[in-house]
């Protein structure tokens, strides 16, 4: 999978950087992980729950980091 910038995570979703930003931020503090790699590694040896519990674009946003 493409990993994409938090510009390219924008304008796939048409919403600002500074969103994106924010939702990166908070995935990450949640999953208590310092980046997205981790996040997607720790998601996948999970049981999946972030993906359950975020917002839709949350969501396409965690599918667009890899």
């Amino acid at each position: 999978a493409k990993g994409n910038t938090n510009d390219e995570i924008a304008q796939n979703l048409m919403i600002s950087d500074k969103t994106v930003k924010n939702h990166v931020t908070a995935i990450l503090r949640k999953l208590e992980v310092k980046d997205r790699t981790n996040a997607v590694l720790k998601e996948l040896k999970g049981d999946g729950w972030l993906f359950k519990a975020l917002k839709k674009d949350a969501i396409e946003m965690m599918r667009l980091f890899v």
